[in-house]
């Protein structure tokens, strides 16, 4: 086993074993420090030791009386009792598996490594450290390794003994992943998607090498029901009303997507947001170096203008005027023509028309000439909102602001994932070069600063 090991990292490229190396010491250092003792990590720890360790009898009342999650939860209890070291080191594994599956997607390894550090890491403790991770980054490391499973490995004609052994894991992962209910929609759309843009290709195979598809797609489409007929899933909505948001059923649809517009905007502008910037940066780059069309270039600097001055705005009068280092939140109602209710509606045009833009700019950037072209357009621009959307399901949900920033965490690595794509057409320009490493060093070090100013409290 280790002269395997041995061998695997002697094959490595040495870009590769930069950026493990890298991941190890960074999030090594992370969690390192980070303790899970607080919110739900101590609830879930509690509520499993006064059950008598009886998992099963536990998860079936957690499944009539709150979550439907009962996969995901069995991980998390487990991961609650066990020495603290192992949920560390299967944590650190994660981000690794997440970083190596990317990586077969992108060029530049370095560039993904030092994204994924600047990712803010301390959302993922947002409601305690096990908690959090075991429902949204291990799940969702789950599923992509189970589409990348279906993209590389099952569309393979060569007979190989280890397919069984492949498709069991597949299964297993995408059970795990899917019994996340934003998860599993995505999935599912992702399936679709992926048949629909691959039909060409699926039509060579026989029905045994679609079995991949038919399994993904069936087992979502279970997992979706059952969590729609959660008798604890309808409990904890009306417990989440008066815990959260009294006003939930007074509000109307526009109000509802007018707080998840303004709070999404506030989430990556009321703190400096590496990432967020970074790819609105890398994107107007690429259009303004390869478009003739002066309108096109106007249209690529509105993005960076807009998220620019929202920074500048709450660095100035909130972390510099306030001294508050806090992400900004919308008041849930607000009477028309108060200062309050403009300043929300200049949130919500500013964020309409950044979206916007951004669409534009992802359809310029990759939509050429050819077919294939505009259909990779099409493919990156619902890769793009296919993180925001996991963002906007919430829209239903009077925890819509109380879920925190864990529920950016989708949109974060679309935009992580698409940034390394376009940086690949600019990379050539050494002064852009060299400001994308720039920022992104600056972004770990950030990270590093936010992780120890959350953990502090507790330690």
């Amino acid at each position: 086993m280790i002269n395997k090991i041995k061998e695997k990292l002697g094959e490595m490229p040495k870009s590769e074993k930069v950026v493990l190396i890298l991941i190890l010491l960074f999030f090594g250092i992370i969690h390192l420090y980070i303790r899970p003792v607080f919110c739900d990590d101590v609830k879930f720890r509690t509520q499993f030791i006064n059950a008598n360790y009886k998992i099963v009898n536990l998860l079936g009342k957690r499944y009539m009386q709150w979550s439907s999650r009962v996969v995901i939860e069995f991980v998390m209890y487990i991961m609650t009792v066990l020495p603290v070291i192992i949920w560390k080191i299967l944590d650190i594994l994660c981000i690794f598996v997440l970083y190596k599956i990317l990586s077969k997607y992108v060029k530049n390894k370095i560039l993904l490594g030092l994204c994924i550090c600047s990712y803010p890491f301390m959302h993922l403790g947002s409601a305690g450290w096990i908690a959090t991770t075991t429902n949204y980054l291990w799940p969702f490391t789950a599923g992509l390794l189970a589409f990348y499973m279906l993209d590389k490995h099952f569309f393979d004609d060569k007979e190989n003994n280890k397919k069984k052994l492949y498709y069991i894991l597949y299964i297993a992962l995408v059970v795990y992943t899917v019994s996340n209910e934003i998860f599993a929609l995505l999935y599912l759309a992702a399936i679709i998607i992926y048949a629909l843009y691959n039909r060409e290709r699926i039509q060579k195979h026989t029905h045994m090498h679609l079995y991949s598809i038919y399994i993904g797609a069936a087992i979502s489409t279970i997992f979706i029901i059952v969590e729609l007929l959660c008798p604890g899933n309808t409990i904890r909505k009306k417990q989440e009303i008066l815990d959260w948001m009294p006003q939930f059923l007074s509000l109307n649809i526009v109000d509802k997507m007018r707080i998840c517009i303004v709070s999404t905007f506030q989430h990556f502008t009321s703190i400096p947001n590496v990432i967020f910037l970074l790819f609105g940066f890398v994107l107007a780059c690429v259009v303004i170096k390869e478009s003739k069309n002066k309108y096109k270039k106007v249209v690529a600097y509105i993005p960076i203008v807009i998220s620019s001055i929202s920074t500048a705005y709450y660095a100035i009068t909130e972390i510099i005027g306030k001294h508050k280092l806090v992400y900004a939140e919308p008041d849930i109602t607000v009477r028309i023509g108060t200062g309050e209710f403009c300043k929300q509606i200049v949130i919500c045009l500013a964020a309409i028309v950044y979206l916007f833009c951004i669409i534009a700019c992802l359809y310029w950037s990759f939509a050429k000439t050819s077919k294939g072209e505009r259909r990779s357009a099409a493919i990156n621009i619902i890769i793009y909102l296919g993180g925001l959307i996991s963002r906007f399901v919430l829209i239903i949900s009077p925890t819509m602001l109380a879920s925190g920033t864990r529920m950016y965490f989708v949109f974060y690595i679309s935009q992580i994932y698409l940034l390394n794509i376009l940086y690949d057409r600019i990379k050539k320009y050494k002064l852009i070069r060299l400001l994308v490493i720039a920022m992104l060093i600056i972004g770990m070090i950030w990270n590093l600063l936010t992780v120890y100013l959350f953990q502090r409290p507790y330690n």
